[in-house]
């Protein structure tokens, strides 16, 4: 069985395809992060501990919906709030892009 990225040239070509590193990285992040290493580490080490707590912050909702039985009625509406919220920012992300 074959693996769908086989070496370090498809995962490098694969990551620049992938249009939201370059949202993240074109939005999100400041362009002197890019001129300086020591900034460049202050801003990495600065969005980890932001990423951190988000990350639990999302992964806790799925897990206690999976812990319970009498939650899995509610699965289907909260999904669809998550996705009502995902799509706002997205929109909101692209309407700040493209009216610079």
């Amino acid at each position: 069985m074959r693996n769908c990225v086989s070496g370090f040239r498809d995962l490098f070509i694969v990551t620049l395809i992938n249009p939201k590193a370059f949202l993240f990285a074109s939005t999100l992040l400041p362009p002197e992060m890019f001129r300086s290493l020591t900034y460049f580490s202050w801003t990495l080490a600065a969005f980890q501990i932001v990423l951190v707590p988000i990350g639990f912050g999302c992964s806790c909702p799925g897990r206690m919906l999976t812990s319970r039985r009498s939650w899995a009625t509610r699965t289907p509406i909260l999904s669809r709030c998550a996705s009502l919220v995902l799509v706002m920012f997205s929109r909101t992300l692209g309407f700040s892009v493209l009216s610079k």
